[in-house]
């Protein structure tokens, strides 16, 4: 049935098939069409790209909703929705420096990276500035440092903990407030897995999330005994031609395109074992996902990934003799998709030896 039919139609059945994504308005617009139409039996299907797309090859449905066709597709296409991408954060996040000021309370407003970056893009010097002073942190770090020292007007220097400059034999003046920087942060939880006999026990593991933490001070907010300067990295203009040689020689991106592609056939043979478990699997270079479902193939198993991804730390796998383990990255909505980012340099035994460790794990965790 069509929808250009429905005008005075009285009985009969609408069967749509839309992407995941659409599940959050189309509920919306079916409850006022059931409304309006109480004879017609609606059915929805919510799955993904790669299926809607399938259903519609083989024309199980009248109507179809997704954010992008095929160019080869031949059907009748009716935008109705605008999809923008924006950017959301918490109010104020992103304030612009010029408006950051200070309160009636006599405290600063957080500094915005928005701001933060605008100055280290536009200012000649800003990036080396912040690298001769901060060599030894991350670029991020080293940024964020040196903003803090021109917003407090304190002299950019070496820089650590408070620790640190006790143990260096200076200490930290009376009043000085520490600097913020991002720092990695271990955590442990507990989760209950399920062993191969059926019984359930609690099992801990570790994970590593990024946090911001005031814990260090500049040279010029210490006093002290007398701090002998670190030596600071030079610039090579030999070592850097070598570099960019190199990079010309090895042609990365046509590189990163073949493993890409071999990588991403492996992963779809691993799709084929484990038909209906593994949904959809897809990628660009050697960016790749997996995505976990229930047997139905359609809703997504987090209870799946969280095993896989316990079973695969525990460091017992095995091949060619040798013990594995496997630390997977778990992304996604619903957290049930391993998404994949290997180094350039991955070697194709290497990509064989990860789909055989994956291999191990769908298959004993599923039987699990």
């Amino acid at each position: 049935m069509l929808v250009s039919d429905m005008k005075g139609v009285k009985a009969g059945r609408l069967r749509l098939a839309v992407i995941t994504t659409a599940k959050y308005f189309i509920p919306r617009l079916l409850g006022q069409f059931c409304q309006d139409y109480p004879g017609i039996d609606v059915s929805l299907k919510v799955t993904n790209r790669e299926r809607v797309l399938q259903r519609m090859a083989e024309n199980q449905d009248d109507l179809y909703v997704l954010g992008a066709l095929p160019e080869e597709a031949d059907v009748v296409v009716e935008p109705f929705l605008e999809n923008p991408l924006v950017v959301v954060a918490a109010r104020g996040r992103f304030q612009q420096r010029s408006a950051e000021a200070t309160t009636g309370t006599g405290r600063k407003p957080v500094i915005s990276w928005a701001a933060l970056l605008d100055e280290a893009v536009k200012k000649p010097g800003f990036i080396h500035e912040a690298y001769s002073r901060f060599h030894n942190y991350s670029l991020g770090n080293q940024l964020l440092a040196l903003f803090q020292c021109f917003e407090r007007g304190v002299q950019p220097g070496p820089l650590a903990t408070w620790p640190k400059w006790k143990e260096l034999g200076r200490y930290v003046k009376k009043g000085e407030k520490a600097l913020t920087l991002c720092m990695p942060v271990a955590c442990k939880r507990t989760r209950t897995v399920t062993k191969q006999d059926g019984t359930e026990q609690d099992e801990e593991f570790t994970y590593t999330h990024f946090a911001y933490k005031a814990h260090w001070f500049v040279l010029g907010q210490t006093d002290g005994a007398e701090l002998k300067p670190a030596a600071i990295p030079g610039w090579s203009e030999q070592k850097a031609l070598e570099t960019l040689k190199m990079m010309e020689e090895e042609d990365y991106e046509k590189l990163v395109n073949e493993k890409g592609a071999y990588f991403l056939a492996g992963l779809r043979e691993l799709q084929r074992r484990h038909p209906g478990v593994i949904g959809q699997v897809d990628g660009l270079g050697l960016a790749l996902r997996i995505e976990v479902c229930k047997p139905d193939g359609l809703t997504p198993d987090r209870e799946l990934v969280d095993r896989i991804f316990a079973e695969g730390v525990k460091g017992e796998l095995t091949a060619g003799g040798k013990k594995y383990g496997l630390v997977l990255d778990v992304g996604g909505y619903y957290k049930n998709v391993f998404t994949l980012a290997p180094s350039f340099t991955i070697t194709r035994a290497e990509m064989d030896l990860a789909i055989d460790l994956l291999d191990q794990l769908f298959r004993s965790c599923i039987q699990s």
